[in-house]
């Protein structure tokens, strides 16, 4: 999939919105429980569930996302977010962050290795990325905006070409998670 045709999915207005994510939600639970310090960005926010989360719990946070209509509908129901409309690829900024949230994010990325070296260059010293991707031989396996299936082999070799050292990968039901230092 080229460029063009990348961000013309992704800017589809009728894509679906995310945002009443459960307090309970096994991915939700494993982030929370993993981010360190108070500031956080999402790469690939969509409707902003899960940053909901951490705005009531009283992180500082910013989000990047492709689609203008999440960015928007972020900054009116997330005001103290700051929110960028940019490729996770293109973003720039000098600020570091404490983690770096990629929830269902890499498997409909161009180049995920990009990505994750993307997610590496934000980490403030400690940070962590924090990783979920559906498993292939769930029930995502056929969703149309998916480039790729990832499995646990997949996954790692990704993390160790965008040079992360030793990583934490596991398998829990559907997803795979990762902590990345």
């Amino acid at each position: 999939m080229d460029k063009e045709a990348y961000i013309a999915l992704y800017n589809d207005p009728n894509t679906y919105d995310q945002w009443d994510i459960g307090k309970d939600h096994v991915r939700s639970q494993f982030l929370l429980t993993n981010i360190i310090g108070p500031k956080v960005i999402e790469l690939g926010c969509g409707g902003s569930g899960f940053l909901r989360l951490l705005v009531e719990r009283g992180f500082k946070c910013s989000a990047v996302d492709i689609n203008p209509k999440w960015i928007n509908l972020g900054r009116e129901r997330l005001p103290d977010v700051i929110y960028t409309h940019s490729m996770v690829e293109d973003f720039e900024t000098e600020e570091k962050y404490n983690a770096v949230i990629l929830m269902e994010i890499l498997e409909h990325v161009i180049d995920p290795v990009v990505i994750l070296s993307k997610a590496r260059s934000l980490l403030a010293p400690g940070g962590r990325v924090l990783i979920t991707v559906p498993r292939v031989g769930g029930p995502w396996d056929f969703v149309d905006s998916h480039v790729r299936q990832y499995d646990l082999p997949m996954l790692s070799t990704d993390i160790v070409q965008a040079h992360f050292e030793d990583p934490i990968v596991y398998v829990v039901g559907d997803y795979i998670y990762g902590v990345l230092m």
